[in-house]
């Protein structure tokens, strides 16, 4: 009866875990601090994280799982930025 337990409490809490901030409200329970610090996937993220960024780029041209489409045009214009290209 323990084990049950256990696996329920693991998923009650893996569930907490990984829930998403979809309301963007700070008062809203599912979101934390860093949903509103440093948000990955800004042209100022991809700016800061070259490797990041130039990994992005690599799937979003190539990969077979690409990442949103938000993040694919924000990686494009941190590198034009980067890169001085227009």
């Amino acid at each position: 009866m323990s084990k049950a337990l256990a696996v329920v409490a693991f998923v009650a809490l893996s569930t907490q875990a990984i829930a998403e901030c979809l309301s963007h409200d700070p008062y809203d329970p599912q979101c934390t601090m860093s949903d509103f610090i440093s948000p990955i996937g800004t042209v100022q993220w991809f700016l800061n994280n070259g490797f990041d960024r130039q990994a992005t780029l690599i799937q979003c041209s190539s990969g077979r799982f690409p990442p949103p489409a938000a993040w694919c045009a924000n990686a494009r214009m941190a590198d034009k930025i980067a890169t001085g290209g227009r």
